[in-house]
């Protein structure tokens, strides 16, 4: 007795990929459709069928109601924050990663000395214009 049936959809435990349907079922060996030998149905599990399929990108939607922000792929090929999702079949999403503590630290002091460095060229353009001119 095996524990799938004419026309059941299975997949590989291990690779995932393709979905086969049976043909044929002889005791724990199973036959596809198109191929001419028996392969053990150890290998093998049921697909489920839903009578409705999970929305597209549900997986993504869920963590977006849970409060996790959602990047796009925009025109550019870069990911873009969006607020408010449409879930479009054709787009890409993906929830945004967030920056770990520290290269927020990084960013921080970053700007600090850029910041520094524009202030530096501000005070030594004020002393060029101090200073007089030497001429040799």
């Amino acid at each position: 007795m095996s524990k799938f049936k004419v026309g059941d959809k299975v997949q590989e435990h291990v690779f995932q990929n393709p979905i086969l349907t049976i043909e044929h079922v002889n005791g724990p060996l199973i036959m596809f459709e198109d191929e001419g030998h028996h392969r053990h149905e150890a290998h093998y599990k049921l697909v489920p069928v839903y009578p409705n399929p999970p929305l597209s990108h549900s997986e993504l939607r869920i963590e977006h109601a849970k409060g996790a922000n959602i990047e796009v792929i925009d025109n550019f090929g870069q990911w873009s924050y969006i607020a408010k999702p449409g879930w479009f079949d054709t787009c890409y999403y993906r929830v945004k990663k967030e920056k770990t503590e520290h290269e927020l630290r990084i960013e921080k002091l970053e700007k600090m000395i850029n910041d520094h460095k524009v202030a530096i060229n501000i005070f030594n353009q004020e002393l060029s214009h101090l200073k007089p001119k030497i001429n040799y």
